[in-house]
């Protein structure tokens, strides 16, 4: 498992940016990239493209202490037919790919979260069921409080689980790495890339002439 870099935002870019001002491997893109009309991964004639998705995650020093911060990215590549279909049965059988609800419940705040709001129904089936209107609008009044903090503790943990699943690891995945946003100040938004495939590395990099950006940084994916 690699280790979430640490500091504050500013210094974990100026990091990145510095080790991959020494990695000429990489491809600094300014702004959305090019692909060449070659599967990133065998080099043939793409039927299609492919998402790939990243999770970067940084340990930030703030005023009130440390933070982790996640930020989800996604790149959508060409593929041709045969690496699609081995990265789409791949993928099927990454961990957490099916498995949503034991990811989402897995802390105490998502399962507590569900139990509230089962709770919750519970109160509205009482109040729908009273013969008592005072006590029917007790229970709405109870169901309300229990569906809107039950959700709220669902939203939280399904907003960590997100991250807490890996990035499938399929045979067009580990075809090309990306970094997260380096740009700092004005800058316009960049990030780098890298290919196995030789061949398609040197058609990206000249699809994307007029978009290189010198030789910057690299920040490590999940």
């Amino acid at each position: 498992m690699v280790k979430a870099p640490r500091g504050s935002r500013e210094d974990i870019r100026r990091r990145e940016r510095k080790w991959l001002a020494n990695a000429p491997d990489w491809v600094a893109v300014v702004g959305e990239p090019q692909f060449p009309p070659a599967c990133v991964n065998c080099g043939q004639p793409p039927a299609g493209s492919v998402e790939i998705r990243r999770v970067f995650s940084y340990v930030l020093d703030t005023s009130e202490g440390l933070d982790v911060e996640h930020i989800e990215a996604f790149l959508r590549v060409p593929c041709c037919a045969a690496c699609a279909a081995t990265h789409a049965a791949e993928a099927s059988r990454a961990p957490g790919s099916t498995s949503w609800l034991r990811t989402l419940t897995v802390d105490g705040a998502g399962a507590g979260g569900l139990i509230i709001c089962c709770v919750g129904l519970v109160f509205a089936y009482a109040a729908a069921t009273s013969d008592s209107l005072p006590g029917a609008l007790a229970m709405l009044m109870m169901t309300c409080g229990a569906l809107t903090t039950g959700g709220l503790l669902l939203f939280g943990a399904w907003k960590q689980s997100r991250f807490s699943l890996p990035s499938a690891d399929t045979v067009v995945s580990r075809a090309v790495e990306f970094t997260d946003l380096l740009q700092e100040g004005r800058e316009p938004p960049w990030r780098a890339y890298r290919f196995r495939n030789d061949a398609f590395a040197a058609l990206f990099r000249e699809a994307n002439a007029d978009r290189l950006r010198g030789k910057p940084s690299r920040t490590k994916n999940g």
